[in-house]
């Protein structure tokens, strides 16, 4: 397959250096919503964005949605019974519909939303009602031991977690429960021995989680570093950031759109069997990525490799009608088959999410010190971008507290080599430049 985006035009920054902006920066909300135009998503997110007056934005409705549909797409066949102990097939081998790669793929989906305290990420309620509806829910948090036991239930639950700090903070105890459902992301089983002083065991043939979680951007500075992500956590969520919105609830909701969106979740919900790919899918857009050394490559390989051809099966399964008023399905409804118009969709939607980690993860430190430093940086500009032109010593009086004078020197060259701060003509004083911080240092 083609790339669908070339190279624009090159730009000058602030500093006078000539660079190209990579393609998937180009990728808009408009071209995401194209290409989930007639699909199942539609109305899911048109649920989602209902609740308030302006609509919420596409990065805070589209993974829920698809993370909604992977609930429906990675239910386990029919006659699974988690009691029938003569039943050897486990994991993939249970699930309804599954992709044909690897010996199998699931269709599960975890998403990752970074937004400021206010933002309306959480307005309305729709996800876990929706998932309540569907019998999907599981709640907002638990221990691996609890998770273990609420997913022994429901292999494909729905996990809404309000706030998600504790699962990467490596001193918190709920981070026990991280580790664990990394190994269930892929593996699609457990059996779990929780406690040596009771000798007790969970188990399960069938576990495909699907989480939706939240946090603040300055948070998830504080306690994300690079293990969160080479321990492979953090790089299984779809991640998107979204700024504080002037938002207010709205009055009248349409109900008729939660109908709609149940009945679209009821469409991926009879989609069954195996879904074919071609060998090397996405290539292009997996060289593209490594010939342009994009960033956390643990995350775009996976968003390609995994993630792509889930998001290619969402797309296949429409929601229009036709003059009568009839669903439009496939030939054969309840099978899927992936067409270029599918792949050429998901690829415009991949280069949109991995645009937005690469804003949202831009703060993750190697380690705590570094964090501690990359904060001191926030605490700098943001005085200087609000009160500039300012002097060092106006630097020191205001926000020099808990620095040495050597210190604070150190961070304000580090801003201006990094291009976010210049100075005076007279070299004594300091302001903003033209080019955006990170989006944690202004929240």
């Amino acid at each position: 397959m083609s790339r669908i985006f070339t190279y624009p035009d090159p730009e000058t920054d602030v500093l006078g250096a000539t660079q190209r902006p990579p393609p998937w920066h180009d990728v808009t909300d408009e071209q995401v919503r194209e290409a989930i135009a007639g699909t199942a998503l539609g109305p899911i997110v048109e649920a989602l964005e209902s609740v308030a007056v302006p609509p919420l934005p596409l990065p805070a409705t589209l993974p829920r949605a698809i993370v909604l549909a992977g609930c429906a797409l990675s239910e386990p066949v029919k006659d699974y019974n988690p009691e029938k102990e003569n039943d050897k097939r486990r994991g993939v081998e249970l699930c309804r519909l599954q992709i044909g790669t690897a010996f199998g793929q699931a269709l599960n989906a975890w998403h990752l939303l970074v937004a400021p305290s206010g933002s309306g990420k959480d307005i309305g309620g729709v996800p876990d009602l929706l998932a309540s509806r569907m019998e999907w829910s599981i709640g907002t948090a638990g221990s691996a031991e609890g998770l273990a036991d609420a997913y022994s239930e429901i292999g494909n639950g729905f996990l809404n977690v309000a706030e998600f700090s504790p699962w990467l903070d490596f001193h918190h105890w709920q981070n026990k429960a991280a580790s664990w459902m990394t190994s269930a992301w892929n593996r699609g089983w457990f059996k779990s021995n929780m406690s040596k002083r009771t000798n007790s065991t969970r188990q399960s043939r069938y576990c495909f989680p699907n989480i939706c979680a939240n946090i603040q951007p300055e948070v998830l500075a504080q306690v994300a570093t690079t293990r969160s992500m080479a321990d492979g956590f953090l790089p299984r969520f779809l991640v998107t950031h979204m700024p504080r919105l002037k938002w207010r609830p709205a009055a009248d909701p349409e109900y008729g759109l939660l109908t709609r969106a149940q009945d679209a979740l009821e469409r991926y919900r009879t989609r069954h069997g195996v879904v074919s790919v071609p060998d090397a899918y996405l290539q292009d857009l997996h060289d593209m990525f490594h010939e342009l050394d994009a960033p956390f490559p643990a995350h775009w390989g996976r968003l390609v490799n995994e993630y792509g051809p889930r998001l290619a099966v969402m797309l296949a399964v429409p929601y229009e009608a036709d003059m009568l008023g009839r669903t439009v399905e496939n030939e054969n409804p309840g099978t899927v088959t992936l067409t270029d118009t599918q792949w050429q969709g998901a690829e415009v939607i991949l280069q949109w999410f991995f645009a937005h980690a690469e804003i949202a993860l831009a703060s993750i430190a190697e380690d705590e010190s570094e964090a501690k430093y990359e904060r001191m940086l926030a605490r700098l500009y943001r005085h200087i971008h609000r009160h500039a032109p300012v002097t060092l010593t106006e630097i020191s009086r205001n926000c020099g507290r808990g620095t040495k004078s050597y210190e604070r020197l150190k961070i304000i060259e580090e801003l201006v080599s990094r291009g976010l701060v210049k100075k005076g003509e007279d070299d004594n004083t300091f302001s903003t430049s033209k080019m955006p911080p990170p989006t944690d240092w202004m929240a």
